[in-house]
């Protein structure tokens, strides 16, 4: 039995104990009320022991239950540091990216810039070509017709005068 219950047998024990007239004193078997005396002190140690047990497996539960937090928080500081990390990665990536392809389109300007200017001096190279040879033609064809109307021979493009 507990402190709790002898407690309780206490209690029964006055409750039946028998009232002295005119007083709230009550006569109880002595020897009883002794031996439930005895037993609760020596409940004791055993109650004490099993709290005091109790106390300690609960202080240890505490421990081990800040301790999983504790690491809990850690592990959550550390994927998050990670994911910060990997945001860092990938705006230096984005931002690598962007300037890769910022320089590789002024290098696309520059070369288109460079292929008009080429094909432009080529173009105006071929337009001096074409106008000495339009001269020379034009020379040539000037030639012919001086040429024909010397010896009288009817000249292409030009009314006879017959």
């Amino acid at each position: 039995m507990g402190v709790l219950e002898f407690l309780d047998d206490i209690e029964n024990l006055i409750d039946q104990g028998k009232k002295i007239p005119f007083t709230h004193n009550v006569t109880i078997n002595m020897d009883r009320m002794l031996e439930l005396l005895d037993q609760i002190r020596e409940s004791f140690p055993e109650e004490l022991s099993q709290a005091k047990w109790i106390l300690q497996e609960r202080k240890k539960m505490l421990e081990e239950g800040q301790q999983e937090a504790d690491r809990l928080v850690q592990q959550a500081r550390v994927q998050a540091q990670a994911m910060v990390s990997e945001s860092d990665i990938l705006l230096q990536a984005k931002m690598k990216s962007k300037e890769i392809l910022e320089r590789r389109g002024e290098e696309a300007r520059a070369l288109k810039r460079d292929a008009e200017a080429y094909a432009e001096a080529m173009l105006a190279k071929l337009e001096g070509v074409l106008d000495k040879a339009l001269s020379t033609v034009k020379a040539g064809k000037s030639q012919l017709r001086s040429s024909l109307q010397s010896t009288g021979a009817n000249v292409p493009g030009k009314p006879s005068n017959a």
